[in-house]
């Protein structure tokens, strides 16, 4: 029985469309995120911008964060953040948001090419590139407030950048389920996790959370040539992020906030507001 699609004429025609669809859909999608990056272009310092600034150049790198986390904040990664992108001059805040999107753009493009290659459905760059893009299109599109998260870059550095790190965490981790792990993820691994779960609270709960859930997948479904040692590499990272969180509950700058804002009454207040904010 033929169809509509067995001559060979019908065939190239709709690999000829298939292909004009992606190549149109990635254009159209640059240009959104274009027009996205050129928003950042007008961002300014605001805020806690002149607070991080003024300790950097000041305190220094080093000292600079000796400061912040004894006295302002336990978030030694935004910090760090802000203070590397000062290296390159103040203008260097024009760039970040951009410089941000062409990353995230890039990092979930090659993540889902590696989970559809996983799952076993084939996907070229260009289709991969068209769905990295897609789905960081409709992310932006739908943020309640990227002024904050992207444009502000005190707020990006606390939950936008961060963000790329587990994508590429993800990746990487899916990548080395059929292939053996090389040396360096026991080191990188670690690495990344404590350092992306210092830009702040929220992202170090995110990020525990899906290291956690992605171990306990392994466990559960243990159907991988490297399970064991991805598993290993996962709990130290696991670990990793949580002495991340240990050492931001630690900081001495954390009076500082705990004495402006309303604490809540009791543990039972805390617990209730977790599982509520969570769900």
């Amino acid at each position: 029985m033929t169809t509509l699609f067995t001559w060979p004429s019908d065939y190239k025609k709709t690999v000829r469309l298939f292909n004009f669809t992606v190549a149109f859909g990635n254009f159209a999608s640059v240009a959104g995120l274009t027009a996205y990056s050129h928003q950042g272009f007008f961002s300014r310092y605001w805020a806690d911008d002149y607070c991080f600034s003024a300790i950097y150049c000041q305190q220094g790198l080093i000292g600079g964060l000796g400061t912040f986390y004894n006295t302002i904040s336990n978030r030694y990664a935004a910090y760090l953040f802000v203070a590397i992108s000062e290296l390159f001059g103040n203008k260097t805040i024009w760039l970040l948001p951009a410089i941000m999107i062409v990353g995230m753009a890039l990092g979930l493009s090659s993540t889902k090419r590696v989970i559809f290659l996983r799952i076993g459905l084939p996907i070229n760059r260009l289709s991969a590139f068209l769905i990295g893009q897609m789905t960081l299109f409709f992310t932006l599109l739908e943020a309640p407030n990227l002024f904050q998260s992207l444009y502000w870059r005190s707020g990006m550095a606390s939950y936008f950048a961060p963000l790329l790190i587990l994508i590429m965490m993800s990746g990487l981790t899916i990548l080395h389920l059929d292939k053996r792990p090389r040396w360096w993820l026991w080191v990188l691994f670690p690495s990344l996790a404590f350092l992306a779960a210092g830009a702040s609270e929220t992202y170090a709960a995110v990020q525990t959370g899906v290291i956690a859930i992605s171990l306990l997948g392994l466990i559960i479904y243990p159907n991988t040539r490297n399970n064991k040692i991805i598993s290993w590499i996962l709990l130290v990272a696991l670990a990793a992020s949580l002495l991340a969180m240990l050492v931001m509950t630690l900081a001495p700058g954390n009076q500082l906030r705990l004495g402006i804002l309303a604490q809540a009454p009791n543990i039972w207040t805390v617990i209730r507001l977790s599982f509520k904010h969570a769900l």
